[in-house]
């Protein structure tokens, strides 16, 4: 997914949509694991996610950890203070109408946005994990710990993502290395 085609989602979701596109953009997280998210497993002091029930929580036996940046930090305050007692959820994502996403709504609402923005039909919310993992890998952030944020078992599942990161990440790497 380009800065462009994020750019033109971002401007024809609705403010709950892009709540959703913003938060997977930062975190790399699964779109399964934002429809599960519960306030319970938010800890914004420690600007952690922690999650015990996860796609490979029955490989791993450790709960899923998906540290958050300040942006993601601001996002969930601001739906945190815009919640009342009346539309008070234990779900963190909700739709337009206060009811938790499922990955199919999720995947039905993109298709509207991206028919509406003129976007490819390849780019899903998933591009946005594989954007993530891709600018992780391109920055500098070392393979295992790029598997770690993403979640993963192991580095060979996240291996194919330096296919996508072509060789600048290998230029910062051998910089230093022989620093």
């Amino acid at each position: 997914m380009t800065d462009t085609e994020y750019r033109k989602l971002l401007g024809n979701s609705p403010a709950y949509f892009r709540r959703v596109l913003v938060f997977m953009r930062d975190t790399g997280c699964r779109t399964g694991e934002l429809c599960a998210l519960r306030w319970e497993h938010v800890d914004l002091g420690a600007a952690l996610i922690a999650m015990t029930k996860h796609k490979t929580g029955h490989a791993t036996q450790a709960p899923r950890i998906i540290a958050l940046c300040p942006v993601v930090i601001k996002l969930l305050q601001r739906i945190r203070a815009s919640r009342t007692i009346e539309t008070e959820a234990d779900h963190v994502f909700l739709n337009g109408i206060g009811l938790p996403f499922s990955r199919h709504v999720l995947a039905h609402r993109l298709r509207r946005i991206r028919k509406r923005a003129g976007i490819s039909d390849e780019v899903t919310l998933y591009t946005l994990r594989h954007r993530f993992a891709t600018k992780a890998l391109r920055n500098g952030v070392d393979l295992k710990t790029v598997s770690t944020m993403l979640g993963h078992t192991s580095v060979r599942m996240t291996e194919h993502y330096l296919h996508y990161a072509g060789s600048e990440h290998l230029k910062k790497a051998i910089a230093l290395a022989v620093k």
